[in-house]
């Protein structure tokens, strides 16, 4: 009995870590293909693609589409998404551009600009979650809105002259690494802590998971919804 129940104990450790290693790939199916394409990059030109200069370069590149992305993935987890975002952060850039011009505290000026992209979030908050509005129409109507109101901000010109200081956040380097960098590094590791480790991460799974379980749950659905709405404007913003 020993010698024929061995062969199936051992066949279950086989197919239970078949498994793990199948969950494993699927989660982190994107950062191996990342890391695949990055060794690629590298065969192909090893002289210059894992170069500082480059390196830099290209983190410099993602950093605000990272930003972005990251208030992004809060929405996606709980199942909506948004299309007002790049049209958030334009509104929110040009309010404080031409606050900033008018001769406004730089503070005063970048809470305008938080206050308006929160605001927008707020918006598509209450019509995604209190209205019962679908997240495609709600923000695609937001998007159009957003955009005509950040024409009208700018006159439909070009900002330029914004104050030393201001531009150094976006243009300024530390440790000779763009300053858009650490802010990028910065959110998403606050997202990823907020997300894996707190309760309000494992109620917005839950509610993308199934809505009406988290609600018999006792989890505030719509609240939650709003509240993530109105943090992705803030966070482009």
């Amino acid at each position: 009995m020993t010698i024929q129940k061995e062969p199936t104990r051992t066949g279950a450790i086989v197919a239970q870590q078949s498994r793990t290693a199948g969950r494993v790939l699927v989660q982190s199916g994107t950062v191996v293909a990342l890391i695949l394409l990055i060794f690629f990059f590298f065969a192909m030109r090893p002289d210059t693609f894992l170069s500082f200069v480059n390196v830099r370069n290209i983190f410099y590149q993602i950093s605000i589409l990272a930003i972005i992305a990251g208030a992004q993935t809060i929405v996606m987890v709980v199942g909506d998404f948004d299309l007002s975002v790049g049209a958030t952060s334009s509104l929110a850039g040009s309010v404080t551009a031409a606050m900033l011009l008018g001769d406004n505290p730089m503070i005063v000026s970048i809470g305008a600009g938080l206050a308006v992209g929160l605001l927008v979030g707020l918006v598509n908050g209450v019509l995604i979650a209190y209205l019962h509005l679908s997240a495609f129409i709600a923000t695609l109507a937001t998007m159009t809105s957003v955009i005509g109101l950040a024409y009208l901000v700018t006159g439909g010109t070009t900002v330029f002259g914004l104050p030393a200081e201001f531009n150094a956040l976006g243009q300024g380097r530390f440790l000779n690494v763009p300053m858009p960098v650490y802010f990028a590094i910065l959110i998403s590791v606050v997202i990823w802590a907020l997300l894996r480790f707190t309760t309000l991460g494992r109620r917005l799974y839950a509610i993308g998971g199934n809505e009406e379980v988290a609600r018999l749950s006792g989890v505030n659905v719509r609240w939650s919804r709003m509240l993530i709405h109105e943090r992705l404007g803030g966070e482009p913003a």
